[in-house]
């Protein structure tokens, strides 16, 4: 459960049938986006906003992290750090299967941080890349809409999503099956799909909601197990695509106030922000800077600077009531590098 965007609320939970947590780690986690059970009985997580990955022991003791490594600098042989990995995988050598998301690659390492092998070319923002059978590796190329498989002299081997028929929207996950079929997440579309080698669709689980859908693995019992991210559930579907098993673990960090607090931005705490507002940084997306500007009006003024495309801002939870209509309306300015974009009113 990677809890939150600003880091609160992530945890690692085992969970049995009827929904009883009998495991979890949450201690330091930051928007931990896997967590994989070994077999000494360790969990190795991919402790995400904290760019690092970690294996504790059963008792929750830190046994491993790669913070250590290079004298606890947590750089790597390549001289790189890990920069928002969001999956990891002990190899059957071994080594580390990492999905170093901001470096726009996967990388195996061993234990000391020495890389073994790497991919990266023509891939951006990967995710949840898995070793398969022969020993090629499957990765989930989600900025490039496509999966692939690369075997180990980094030649593409396999790929789907750039044909006619095969458009993915942000894929996050692809598995390849006992049958020879990838199951894949496309995340952006909200469908879990299945398709043959030659890329022909066999098999789809899709919502009429947006559930920006991010894992999903065949169990043996042949139903596929979804995580619906969006609306903070795992669910279980069978062959027919009826939900028949259901997990949430939501809960809100965050207060709800009845109405908008501290609207106008006047009112600035000790730490520099406004009162009342919460700055998300939604890293798997987008990132930035948060700061006052005392120029642009007759008060200081909020601002957010954006370094990528994605999701940063201000945010406040309001609570509402069916049936009612809400307005909200606001001035923004923008500025593209130095060029002004001028000062737009809204209301929606």
């Amino acid at each position: 459960d990677a809890g939150d965007e600003d880091g609160s609320g992530s945890e690692v939970l085992e969970v049995d049938q009827l929904g009883n947590i009998v495991w979890s780690y949450n201690e330091g986690l930051r928007f931990a986006h896997s967590a994989k059970r070994l077999k000494n009985g360790h969990t190795l997580i991919g402790d995400t906003s904290n760019s690092r990955v970690i294996e504790v022991n059963t008792s929750g003791k830190l046994v491993f992290t790669s913070d250590s490594w290079s004298n606890g600098t947590g750089i790597l042989s390549d001289g790189s750090h890990l920069e928002y990995p969001n999956d990891a995988h002990v190899l059957d050598d071994g080594n580390i299967l990492i999905t170093d998301r901001n470096n726009n690659r996967c990388v195996i390492t061993d234990y000391s941080g020495n890389v073994r092998w790497f991919y990266s070319e023509g891939i951006k923002h990967p995710h949840n890349c898995d070793m398969l059978g022969n020993g090629n590796v499957i990765i989930a190329d989600s900025d490039g809409c496509r999966i692939i498989e690369v075997n180990r002299d980094k030649k593409i081997v396999w790929e789907y999503g750039g044909g006619d028929g095969q458009k993915l929207d942000w894929p996050r996950d692809a598995d390849r099956l006992a049958n020879g079929n990838v199951l894949i997440t496309d995340s952006k579309n909200s469908r879990v799909i299945e398709v043959s080698p030659d890329g022909k669709l066999v098999w789809n689980f899709s919502v009429p909601y947006f559930a920006n859908f991010y894992d999903s693995d065949k169990l043996p019992n042949g139903n596929i197990l979804v995580s619906d991210q969006q609306h903070h559930q795992v669910l279980e579907v069978d062959p027919f695509g009826d939900i028949v098993w259901l997990y949430r673990n939501f809960r809100n960090f965050n207060s709800v106030n009845r109405t908008i607090k501290n609207g106008s931005f006047s009112k600035i705490g000790a730490n520099g922000l406004p009162e009342h507002w919460i700055v998300f940084n939604r890293f798997s997306e987008g990132g930035g800077e948060f700061f006052m500007d005392n120029a642009v009006s007759s008060r200081p003024c909020p601002c957010l600077k954006f370094d990528r495309a994605g999701a940063f801002l201000l945010k406040q939870m309001v609570s509402v009531k069916s049936g009612f209509t809400y307005k909200m309306s606001a001035f923004f300015k923008a500025e593209d590098g130095i060029r002004d974009i001028g000062v737009t009113g809204v209301q929606t």
